[in-house]
C-alpha cells in the first residue's frame, strides 16, 4: 500500500492511535508468516478501524445525554 494512502486513511488520528494500528498489522503479520500477504493484512485492519469508529459514534449518539 501507498504510504501517501495509508497517511489519508489515518489522518486525524493520535499518535497512540496510529502506533496501535502499525503494531497491529506487524503482530497479524507476524502470526500469519510464511503465507502473508502484507496489503490485505494492511486493508483489514483499517476496515477494523473504521468499524470501531462507528460503533464509538453510534454509542454517542444513542447514549445521549447521559
Amino acid at each position: 500500500m501507498e504510504a501517501t494512502t495509508l497517511a489519508k486513511k489515518l489522518l486525524g488520528k493520535s499518535y497512540a492511535e496510529t502506533e496501535d494500528f502499525a503494531l497491529s498489522v506487524y503482530r497479524q503479520y507476524v502470526l500469519k508468516m510464511p503465507d502473508t500477504d502484507a496489503k490485505a493484512i494492511t486493508q483489514n485492519q483499517l476496515k477494523l478501524i473504521n468499524t470501531q469508529v462507528n460503533s464509538i459514534d453510534n454509542d454517542s449518539m444513542i447514549g445521549g445525554d447521559e
